[in-house]
């Protein structure tokens, strides 16, 4: 059985109630859930060592992410996965990246960070949810503003 890494919990599965609705349970991450698709909007900051050149952040601009119950997808590459869900202070920024938490946008001072569990790293695998519609993705040292694209 795979075990979880201490502070982690595996991210609730969607339930029905008796009208058919689903809901999700204990409302994780702020009520909506982070299940969605995305847009990778801007780079918001990097830590203090990084591994991207600015080409390659340039690059990834405008990628798409997504994220469902068991699949995670980056720019049409679908990767079946679990999440896992921590709360996470902000003060522990500056130490674990060396970057203030308010030059990224977060003024909370806690947040969810959600891990994507696949086999490799890929971007998008790990975030900081800032609120219904904006994900912060770390990736390489590199922290990226994420939107969610709206559905027409």
């Amino acid at each position: 059985m795979n075990q979880l890494p201490e502070g982690y919990r595996k991210v609730k599965e969607k339930k029905t109630d008796n009208s058919g609705l689903a809901k999700h349970q204990d409302d994780i991450i702020g009520g909506s859930g982070f299940y969605g698709d995305y847009q990778i909007t801007a780079c918001k900051g990097t830590a203090a060592v990084y591994a991207m050149s600015q080409e390659e952040i340039d690059a990834t601009l405008g990628n798409k992410l997504s994220y469902q119950e068991s699949t995670y997808a980056w720019n049409g590459n679908i990767i079946e996965t679990n999440y896992q869900e921590e709360t996470y202070s902000v003060d522990q920024m500056s130490d674990d990246f060396g970057i203030q938490a308010s030059k990224l946008g977060i003024e909370e001072k806690e947040i969810s960070h959600v891990t994507a569990l696949t086999e490799g790293k890929f971007i998008g695998t790990c975030l900081y949810v800032l609120d219904e519609t904006t994900l912060l993705v770390y990736y390489e040292g590199v922290f990226f503003e994420a939107k969610r694209i709206e559905e027409n």
